[in-house]
């Protein structure tokens, strides 16, 4: 029989467990970067951080949001990648291949039927299968200016770090929100709405005639100021940033939105779509 050795030292116990993470790692592809890159799987600790968003606002979705971005930070492997500047579609690629490694590679879903609502339709949907799949389909969207008078916008997709700048303002700002109050409530999801739009907008360029024109940088303002000149532009202008944002959603449903089917006893076939919800309880083992 082995003898085991029973005088433990935990710290060192911690970086051996921390040796092998770091030496066992999985491939995510990125679509702006046009490449894989490895990840860590994530510990017991950090799927309690994330399971503990689950428990937020009735209105947000920020603990995870936040949560979310933190480990990505903390778990990738690849040091020449600037996390920071990731996309919130890259995000959507590497959270599913995090759940498929680190929690498991099925989704079981339930759904009621439209042909027969006594009828329950049970199925598993394959991360590694909708994640192949995507890889194919989804494309990685330019940015896009629109002129209007005097103004142009650019558009392009939002970074997971403005995700998470907006986030961090929402949660310091909705601190004290009383969910009776009903005032307040339609104010604060109105700055929400306003501020997930200005996450869009790049640069705002002003030429006033006879005037030297102005380019606003908004990667530099806070989500209030944003909100502030988004407020203050003609409607037309926000009507650009809309549309950009209609078809960065298009592309998000691809990674996100399962088809799939059911056969009923009569033979005829009934197609459905599920859309995962990636938020806390995406990573509850099932």
């Amino acid at each position: 029989m082995t003898e085991q050795n029973t005088n433990i030292n935990v710290t060192d116990v911690l970086k051996t467990i921390q040796r092998a993470s770091n030496t066992f790692s999985y491939e995510v592809w990125v679509p702006s970067l046009n490449r894989e890159v490895p990840f860590k799987e994530i510990s017991t600790s950090q799927q309690k951080r994330l399971l503990k968003s689950i428990i937020d606002s009735e209105v947000y979705n920020t603990e995870f949001i936040m949560t979310l971005y933190d480990i990505i930070n903390e778990n990738c492997s690849d040091a020449t990648v600037n996390v920071s500047e990731l996309d919130i579609i890259d995000k959507l690629f590497i959270a599913l291949k995090m759940r498929s490694v680190s929690v498991g590679n099925t989704v079981d879903i339930t759904l009621t039927s439209t042909k027969d609502e006594s009828i329950e339709i049970n199925s598993k949907i394959d991360i590694s299968k909708l994640l192949q799949k995507t890889k194919k389909t989804v494309k990685q969207l330019k940015p896009s200016s629109k002129k209007y008078e005097i103004y142009t916008i650019t558009c392009g997709i939002p970074s997971i770090l403005d995700e998470y700048k907006l986030e961090s303002e929402v949660r310091a700002g909705s601190e004290d929100l009383e969910i009776d109050n009903y005032d307040e409530l339609r104010k604060s999801i109105g700055e929400k709405f306003l501020g997930e739009t200005s996450k869009y907008i790049k640069t705002l360029k002003i030429e006033p005639e006879g005037e030297e024109p102005t380019v606003v940088d908004f990667n530099r303002l806070t989500f209030k100021e944003r909100i502030q000149i988004i407020e203050s532009l003609p409607a037309r202008c926000v009507e650009h940033v809309l549309d950009y944002i209609g078809k960065v959603e298009k592309e998000m449903e691809k990674v996100t939105v399962y088809t799939g089917s059911y056969t009923h006893k009569d033979a005829s076939k009934e197609e459905f779509n599920y859309t995962l919800s990636i938020d806390g309880g995406f990573f509850m083992p099932s």
